[in-house]
């Protein structure tokens, strides 16, 4: 019966999450949490397994074919995977760059190699067993069973984007905060020009009057000279004074940011805070955006922020 199939698909998903659970949680040597979706399963996972029994169904007593293909099939799985996500949600959700001979950072040999070992290990030891075990249930039951694991399945795939979505809207306002800071600060840089420019226009002005007094006489001079000492002391005080004032509105602007970004990191949901844990190499393909997602990801996977009151 063609239902099996889908059976085989489910089953494969969360052996496939299992596996890459247990591989992540020994290199990070801590329980890591894997996975796109909500429950203990990788799709990926399933579509590869039923790409590789319905493909080298007639090699299975080829093992030299299994791995071969079995790389190569997975490879081009993962590599297509992972452009087709990108360009969805515009996040790169992992990396294999810093490895050798990888391709655009979506698949690496040894990750090629890990999949043609998993090849050989589906065909000739897991699928006998798991197809042994399917092929008993009844058809009445696996309709039954494929159903509910389809509408939970449905249920899960659409919640989960949905919180990427909700993620990328948060970056995307935080994105707006800091062009908005940004362009205050060049308003206030220009305002600091234009004083500068008018204060250093009056003082040359001002030397230039009081130098033809003092060629006429020197004690005339020298009470201009006080004058403009007078002047220079109000234009520093009025510098200084516009500096402290700049100085009080950058920490403003930097604890308006700080204040927006606790705020946002408090209204990140489970699921949002689940992603960005499974995926610890998502990166966003917006400069900015990804600054603060690398914000968001170390205040959640490293602690680093305290407890917020």
């Amino acid at each position: 019966m063609d239902i099996v199939w889908f059976l085989y698909f489910f089953i494969y998903s969360v052996l496939g999450w299992v596996t890459e659970t247990i591989y992540c949680s020994l290199g990070q040597r801590k329980l890591a949490e894997r996975g796109f979706l909500n429950g203990p399963y990788c799709p990926i996972y399933g579509f590869g397994a039923i790409i590789i029994l319905a493909t080298l169904n007639p090699y299975f007593n080829n093992p030299g074919l299994i791995f071969i293909f079995g790389v190569l099939l997975t490879s081009i799985l993962e590599y297509i995977t992972g452009y087709i996500m990108e360009k969805l949600f515009h996040m790169r959700w992992w990396d294999y760059s810093p490895r050798k001979f990888n391709i655009k950072g979506r698949v690496c040999l040894l990750n090629s190699f890990l999949f043609g070992i998993l090849s050989l290990a589906l065909t000739k030891i897991v699928h006998p067993v798991i197809s042994g075990l399917v092929t008993e249930i009844p058809e009445n039951w696996a309709y039954i069973i494929s159903g509910i694991l389809l509408v939970i399945l449905a249920i899960d795939c659409v919640s989960s984007v949905i919180a990427v979505i909700k993620l990328e809207k948060h970056l995307e306002k935080l994105k707006d905060l800091q062009e908005k800071l940004k362009e205050e600060l060049e308003e206030r840089k220009e305002e600091f020009a234009e004083l500068m420019d008018a204060s250093e226009y009056k003082l040359r002005k001002c030397l230039e009057i009081q130098g033809d007094k003092m060629e006429d006489k020197f004690d005339d001079a020298k009470e201009a000279f006080m004058q403009m000492e007078d002047k220079f002391d109000d234009a520093k005080e009025a510098f200084s004074q516009w500096k402290a004032e700049s100085k009080k509105q950058k920490y403003l602007r930097k604890a308006n940011r700080i204040h927006a970004f606790l705020g946002l990191k408090k209204s990140l949901n489970y699921q949002e805070r689940r992603i960005m844990r499974s995926f610890p190499n998502l990166s966003h393909h917006n400069k900015l955006q990804n600054i603060f997602l690398a914000d968001l990801k170390n205040s959640i996977t490293k602690k680093t922020w305290k407890k917020e009151k």
